[in-house]
């Protein structure tokens, strides 16, 4: 007598799932990732009012207030409003900045980026942790005890890159407006006779003047600038590595180059604005982390950074890391 044939058991089933992370496909575009670093600084020297203080300082000179002998800053806050047209205004800054950051702002029918703090607080955390790990016991790094692991830190740098370059779109020309305009503020700010006026020895010492005097009290400059520096060289690795956050099989963080820093040849310096390395990645984020207190926090339980206490740090060439950004963008 024949019997049909028996199911097969369960038990002996073998199972081959599809790898759903593969089938993902998702579009980091460079170019917008560039973009959106210039923004992110520019946003950074907003929030201290670089260019609110730059309007006050043309108020006070045409009161004669701020009596300026021949030379380029006269020259330059006498045709200040001539040139109005060729900047962007407050509202089209602050909409730009709502875009892509979520930041707040007035137009209520931008498109406000409001996924952006979940994505990168993820993103640095992840980086900050995975580099102590490799620091603490040089026996992890075959990944395979690690808490937080290559996997983690490619997921949530493609998150982020993804995000940034979905609502970086077309923002490259604004991009390159803002940065033209930082960096003729960054040069005025600079000129010895206008500094010399305002009783400030260098241009976040101007900015802090006339904050505290005639804006309603100071900012913490500080932190801004801290902000904007190691965010803009977290961006510019983002930038550079699309490829490594898109082949799954590649690592994200060469372990080795994330714990110290590469010795590079005699008479090469490296700016990280511009080549972001590994371990430039590491040490952005553990600033950024610090200078906003958010160390050892858990990254769902903040939105928002926290106001750090003012400190000095060293000083940041803003009119080369402009003429970088542009040469970038152009």
């Amino acid at each position: 007598m024949a019997y049909p044939d028996r199911p097969t058991r369960p038990s002996s089933l073998e199972i081959d799932l599809p790898d759903l992370e593969e089938a993902v496909d998702i579009e980091i575009v460079t170019e917008n990732l560039n973009a959106v670093q210039a923004i992110y600084f520019a946003y950074q020297l907003e929030e201290m009012r670089l260019f609110q203080v730059i309007e006050r300082i043309v108020g006070l000179f045409r009161q004669g207030l701020l009596p300026l002998g021949p030379g380029p800053g006269r020259n330059y806050l006498s045709h200040y409003e001539s040139r109005a047209a060729e900047r962007l205004t407050g509202e089209e800054r602050r909409d730009l900045y709502m875009r892509v950051f979520g930041a707040p702002g007035d137009d209520a029918s931008s498109t406000a980026n409001r996924d952006f703090d979940d994505p990168w607080l993820r993103f640095v955390l992840a980086v900050s942790r995975f580099a102590r790990q490799l620091a603490i016991d040089p026996l992890l790094r075959d990944g395979t005890k690690m808490a937080i692991s290559q996997e983690q830190v490619s997921k949530a740098g493609r998150d982020l890159g993804a995000n940034l370059s979905r609502n970086g779109r077309g923002v490259a020309p604004f991009a390159t407006k803002l940065l033209q305009t930082i960096l003729e503020l960054s040069e005025i700010m600079q000129d010895a006779e206008l500094r010399n006026a305002l009783g400030a020895r260098d241009m976040w010492q101007v900015i802090d003047r006339v904050n505290t005097q005639y804006l309603g009290g100071a900012r913490n400059v500080h932190r801004h600038r801290m902000q904007g520096r190691t965010g803009a060289v977290i961006l510019r690795w983002i930038a550079k590595n699309v490829h490594r956050l898109t082949d799954l099989g590649e690592p994200l963080i060469w372990m080795g180059q994330s714990v110290e820093a590469q010795l590079l040849p005699a008479g090469v310096a490296n700016n990280p604005i511009v080549n972001s390395t590994d371990w430039d990645l590491v040490d952005a984020c553990e600033q950024w982390l610090a200078i906003t207190g958010l160390q050892d926090k858990g990254v769902e339980q903040y939105s928002q950074p926290i106001e750090a206490p003012l400190a000095t740090a060293s000083s940041i060439d803003l009119p080369q890391l402009a003429r970088d950004w542009l040469r970038d963008l152009n």
